[in-house]
């Protein structure tokens, strides 16, 4: 269930959703995960991703600093290097061959230079589940047509509210030029556990 009806004894006072509480709640995790982002970010783990724009010396992969992105932040920081796109006729045999090749758990299905849709290592969960036929199941079957894009200077906050009114878990983050990558909510669950 995603809606509660909520009471005073038989009187209907309204409704609240799953978005209201997890919105509710962001400002209670942020406090909460602050400790312990400090012991399991460390500094060292987010000298690696300097590469995505964190600052640094981006050639010698080390920052200058450690930097802790904050929900303000916006999600260029976290946008991964490009999309990984696979062909909407690709079996789910060859999605979850290159999901593993490529140590992803999501792909952009394209034809041509247009997006289509998304396909994630759960759709192939999912398909194993229901008994389908990985080698005659394809992409564009089984992959989610509806993609959720955001400009790059998107804050942190502002690109977790898309994913939850949208009831996605990956956004396609675009510039002028067009797309440029994805963010996922496990990247942007850093900023609101750091």
């Amino acid at each position: 269930m995603r809606r509660l009806a909520v009471v005073d004894f038989d009187d209907f006072v309204g409704m609240i959703t799953v978005d209201d509480i997890l919105v509710g709640l962001a400002a209670d995790l942020f406090d909460l995960a602050r400790p312990v982002a400090a012991e399991v970010f460390m500094p060292a783990d987010w000298a690696g991703r300097s590469r995505r724009g964190l600052g640094g010396d981006a050639a010698a992969g080390v920052a200058d600093e450690a930097t802790h992105p904050e929900p303000s932040d916006s999600v260029r920081l976290f946008v991964s290097d490009g999309l990984i796109c696979i062909e909407p006729d690709a079996t789910l045999h060859q999605v979850a061959e290159r999901l593993a090749a490529e140590g992803v758990g999501t792909l952009v299905v394209t034809e041509g230079e247009r997006i289509v849709g998304i396909v994630s290592e759960r759709d192939v969960a999912r398909a194993v589940a229901s008994g389908r036929d990985l080698n005659l199941t394809t992409a564009a079957e089984l992959g989610t047509r509806g993609v959720v894009k955001c400009p790059a200077d998107t804050t942190v906050q502002a690109a977790a509210h898309l994913m939850m009114g949208f009831y996605v878990r990956h956004l396609v983050v675009e510039d002028r030029t067009g797309p440029i990558g994805m963010v996922s909510a496990r990247d942007l669950l850093g900023a609101y556990a750091s």
